[in-house]
């Protein structure tokens, strides 16, 4: 017994080794994007659901599918590399006039990395957060004001 375990250990090679290493490193990266994937398919379809829930009550989208991602565009152009522009990203708020219209707009939106030092991911929600509480405020006000009940935390 103790020689098969001198004889196994003899078998252990650098080769094999590093082999393994190669092995369990593909499998974890592999697990990663599947794991990533998963969510992002999940997060669609929770998105799919409220919009449904919203539309069964009888509200419906202002805009079209195009008009959607124009506005999550326009958004992100305002918020991505350095500052703000902060009167386009509260003109945008301005015309969401539902909760349709506000799940369409981060369902359009979805998960963006910025080019500025941007190895981060992250939806609307976040992305509004990184630039500031006080314009994460003045959203969920225009929101408000326009009878939207979502908002942003």
């Amino acid at each position: 017994m103790a020689n098969k375990k001198l004889q196994m250990l003899d078998e252990i090679t650098p080769k094999r080794v590093v082999a393994l290493v190669i092995v369990l490193a593909v499998l974890g990266v592999l697990i990663w994007v599947f794991s990533t994937q998963i969510k992002k398919l999940i997060g669609k379809m929770k998105a799919k659901t409220l919009i449904a829930d919203e539309e069964a009550k009888g509200i419906s989208a202002s805009y079209s599918a195009a008009e959607y991602y124009a506005m999550a565009e326009k958004l992100f152009t305002a918020m991505n590399g350095p500052g703000t522009d902060k009167p386009s990203v509260l003109a945008t708020y301005r015309q969401i006039k539902n909760d349709v219209d506000f799940l369409k707009l981060n369902e359009a939106f979805g998960t963006r990395g910025s080019s500025w030092f941007g190895l981060e991911k992250g939806d609307l929600n976040k992305w509004l957060r990184d630039e500031g509480d006080n314009l994460v405020v003045e959203v969920n006000q225009i929101l408000a004001q326009n009878g939207v009940t979502k908002r942003y935390f």
